[in-house]
Parts: structure tokens; sequence; C-alpha cells
């Protein structure tokens, strides 16, 4: 799959129209519109962790985030650290894009005069104000803070659930223990040596 940024433009206050055009490994190409918010760069500096002046990368997260599978385990929400979330998207989305970057990309046409690249102008339209990353942060932090505490829940024994293991050892070592007992016996009467 080949994917080329052909056209960005506002979609009503706020959010983006990306036009891309999407060639899969056959050659076959589909013109796609992707409407995402313009606070999507926002979102991924505050949940990864990533330079906000790392435009390309973010670039990327956004046009290959639809084609990535990412494992339940490594999600934001459910991987041990944020580094390790991060680490595992940019991974899956590296690999997309290096598949991308195999195939023969389509002609671009050429920039008018005056015209600014397309990455640039989509990276103009995205809203990137470093006090709102900061909240936008703290709110994931929460979040994965909540995430995390229903997970350990979901885990952990119940203290009620847990009197009732105890009890059930403790039968189960009776039972061995008398289990034990009766063979011993059996084994010390006349007759059974």
């Amino acid at each position: 799959m080949y994917l080329d940024l052909i056209d960005v433009a506002s979609h009503g206050d706020d959010q983006i129209l990306a036009t891309v055009d999407v060639t899969d490994d056959e050659g076959k190409t589909v013109r796609t519109a992707y409407i995402f918010p313009k606070d999507t760069m926002e979102w991924r500096v505050a949940e990864y962790g990533i330079d906000p002046a790392d435009t390309q990368t973010l670039l990327d997260i956004i046009l290959f985030e639809p084609h990535v599978q990412i494992d339940p385990d490594w999600h934001l929400y459910s991987a041990p650290t944020v580094d390790d979330a991060r680490d595992h998207l940019l991974d899956r989305v590296q690999e997309r894009k290096a598949e991308s970057d195999r195939l023969k990309p389509v002609k671009r046409q050429a920039l008018r005069k005056g015209e600014r690249p397309v990455h640039d102008r989509l990276v103009d339209l995205c809203h990137m104000d470093p006090e709102v990353i900061a909240v936008k942060q703290e709110l994931v932090g929460v979040q994965r803070q909540q995430a995390l505490q229903v997970r350990r829940r979901d885990q952990a024994v119940t203290p009620r659930a847990a009197k009732f293991q105890g009890i059930l050892k403790e039968m189960k070592n009776a039972i061995d223990t008398n289990n034990a007992a009766r063979a011993s016996e059996a084994r010390s009467r006349p007759g059974n040596r």
C-alpha cells in the first residue's frame, strides 16, 4: 500500500479534510478523504510524549494509524508505560510506511509558484498550543491511572473470594491429611504388610 497526500483544507472550524491517494499492492489507486480533528497532533503529542517539533512523525501517525493494527496489550491505556505504547505504535506505523515506501510513488504534481508543500500546509492547519498539550497530557495521565486501577481491580481477588479460597485450601489440606492418615493406618494393620 502506498499513501500519497494530495491536498488538505479546513473542514469547518475544527476539522481537516485531507485528500489521500491510497494505492494497493496491485497498483490500484483510490482517492480517499481523511477527516480528522485539527487537534489530532496535539493529542498524539500529549498521549505518546512525541516532540511537538517532530511533525514528520506526527504526520506519519495521522496518515498511517488508520492502516495499522495495535496489539491490545500495547495500547496507550494497557501498555506498561507510555514509552512502551509509543514504541509499539511507531513500530507499526514505520512497518506500514516501509511497505508504502517500497512501492513506486505516484507522480506528484509540481508546486505552483508560491505554493507551499502539502505537508507544510497540513501542519499549519493543526493546532499545536503548548498550554493545551500540557492539559491534555494531564488528562491522559489520569485516564491511564483509571485504566490501570480497573485492570488491577479486574485482576485482583476480592476479599470475600480470598476468604473462600482460604477455606477451600484448608479443606483440601484437611482432606489430604485425612487421606494420608487413613493410608498410614491401613498399612499399619496386621495382614496389610
